[in-house]
């Protein structure tokens, strides 16, 4: 047990010690005049942040991605992971700041999927944890009033009421989400196909988002912000749903 926690521990401090080294050398890579200088340091934060995503994975740190690829010009993943940090910070307005200005330098600011229904309903204007904590407290809130309801027939109708709700907030948290196809974001320039291995019709640019209908093998079956339907390799997109 002691091991463990030791492992635990001294795997929570590398991560800390690098993420800290990574911000270190994004800040110095964005300050950097020279472009091989910048370059350089950038990519060597972005190895870092990668590294350390793989391990704790957090709104933040998806955000501190995605700026650097940003700064590295490579806008169709700066967009991804600016899609993805959102699901983690989606109401923080410096994300919604930068990501409106990569959509406009990639021009694909009209190519966008949003679904303010859905995600109203689909409780995704808050994050996994405030979600998790908001079914943990309906829950417990309902079966206090069902303890009270026991013992005193007054709470029987707050108890109904109550029961109800939860299981309206439950679905729409729980249930309501897997009725909707899943969001990426086109990660790199890809021709777009009627059938796997067909001839390209047209293409897809970078930071366009899509609608993922299915997957068939190496390829992934998707509808566009303008309903087209066709193929495209499943390596070019990046899933931005949580």
């Amino acid at each position: 047990m002691r091991l463990l926690c030791l492992l635990i521990a001294t795997s929570f401090f590398y991560a800390q010690e690098t993420l800290d080294i990574a911000l270190e050398k994004y800040a110095a890579g964005v300050r950097a005049e020279d472009a091989t200088e910048k370059s350089a340091l950038l990519n060597e934060a972005l190895q870092m942040f990668l590294t350390v995503e793989r391990e704790k994975p957090s709104g933040e740190l998806e955000y501190n991605i995605a700026n650097t690829y940003f700064y590295l010009g490579d806008l169709g993943l700066a967009i991804a992971y600016y899609r993805h940090a959102q699901n983690y910070l989606p109401r923080d307005p410096r994300l919604q700041r930068n990501l409106q200005i990569a959509l406009e330098r990639a021009q694909v600011k009209d190519k966008q999927i949003e679904w303010p229904v859905r995600d109203l309903i689909g409780f995704r204007w808050c994050s996994p944890f405030e979600r998790f904590l908001i079914c943990l407290g309906v829950i417990i809130f309902t079966f206090v009033l069902f303890s009270l309801h026991i013992y005193f027939s007054g709470f029987r109708v707050l108890w109904i009421i109550s029961g109800t709700l939860t299981g309206i907030i439950l679905f729409c948290i729980t249930v309501f989400p897997l009725f909707f196809a899943e969001r990426a974001v086109v990660l790199r320039v890809v021709p777009i196909c009627t059938q796997p291995d067909s001839k390209p019709e047209t293409s897809l640019s970078a930071g366009e988002m899509v609608d993922v209908l299915g997957i068939e093998d190496q390829y992934a079956r998707i509808r566009t912000s303008d309903q087209r339907v066709g193929y495209v390799p499943k390596k070019k997109i990046m899933f931005v749903d949580v």
